[in-house]
């Protein structure tokens, strides 16, 4: 009885991993001499795009931080065109000195064409997304 529940087991857990599909994630990474760090994580099922979130950090020099409410309004007006697309959440972070962060979340079948564009997701599978961040001068894996 117990091998029988020790199989029975093990076809449950195969039937799991085989009804998820093929997933995969795709991780970018990009930093700038002006100290702004970006990561784009894209989440792809069967090879097509699902969903992704693209971060930008800046952290400002001591130099800097004089005018931190400038260059945060002009780092958040980067992304200002995001916040109006359907499918895209933008959220911005702070810690009031010298960092800030600009998190944009979206779901893929969500999104219009510009917000493919502005997010330069316009093909949706894993190589071709991949590619495109490369070429943008992003680390990917």
């Amino acid at each position: 009885m117990k091998k029988v529940g020790i199989l029975f087991c093990g076809i449950i857990g195969l039937s799991v991993l085989v009804g998820c599909g093929n997933t995969q994630t795709l991780t970018c990474t990009q930093t700038s001499d002006e100290g702004v760090e970006g990561n784009f994580i894209a989440e792809f099922k069967d090879d097509q795009l699902v969903s992704g979130e693209l971060k930008a950090k800046m952290t400002l020099t001591e130099d800097q931080e004089a005018y931190f409410d400038i260059l945060k309004e002009s780092f958040e007006s980067t992304v200002e065109t995001m916040k109006t697309f359907e499918g895209v959440t933008v959220e911005t972070n702070d810690n009031g000195k010298n960092e800030i962060e600009i998190v944009a979340t979206f779901d893929y079948d969500q999104l219009n064409d510009d917000a493919k564009d502005e997010l330069n997701v316009t093909t949706s599978s894993y190589d071709e997304v991949k590619k495109a961040y490369e070429d943008m001068d992003f680390v990917c894996e």
